[in-house]
């Protein structure tokens, strides 16, 4: 990983098989959401198959749920 954005020691603990890596449901919908405003054009595949990808990737999607009062 050669971004600049992210910490080498991120990357390499994103890249590192021993870790488990986690990714909020909510990513999925705001990829979406970016592609209807047309503000990442070309990632619509992305935005159809972020399940699909995360499961090629073995990141763990992490729900999200409302709290109870």
């Amino acid at each position: 990983m050669k971004d600049r954005r992210l910490p080498r020691e991120t990357a390499l603990a994103i890249v590192d098989t021993a870790n488990t890596v986690f990714v909020s449901s909510i990513c999925g919908l705001e990829i979406a959401t970016r592609v209807i405003l047309g503000k990442l054009p070309g990632a619509e595949w992305i935005a159809r198959a972020f399940v699909t990808l995360c499961a090629d990737f073995d990141v763990i999607e992490l729900p999200v749920n409302t709290p109870m009062r």
